[in-house]
């Protein structure tokens, strides 16, 4: 999958939803995962695309800042993988 353009980035850091929230919303698509690692906060999905017998996974960086900064950006990153998938 291809990295966030700015606009996406900007988005994601702007129109954060609190972590439960955007937790919440990733269940709608899957097993999500958040973790902290030495360097920063890290999220990550397992996902089943049904009608179109796709599996895969998507995740962020290592180095988000916070658990709710990682959240918000695997949910811009699912739905623009999402988006992708229907071109």
């Amino acid at each position: 999958m291809s990295e966030l353009t700015k606009a996406q980035q900007e988005r994601a850091e702007s129109c954060l939803f609190p972590t439960d929230v955007a937790l919440q919303r990733l269940t709608n698509y899957g097993r999500p995962r958040l973790s902290k690692h030495s360097n920063g906060w890290h999220a990550g999905i397992e996902m089943f695309v049904t009608g179109k017998g796709i599996d895969f996974s998507v995740k962020t960086d290592f180095e988000q800042r916070s658990p709710t900064q990682a959240a918000n950006h695997l949910l811009v990153l699912v739905e623009k993988a999402l988006k992708d998938l229907n071109k």
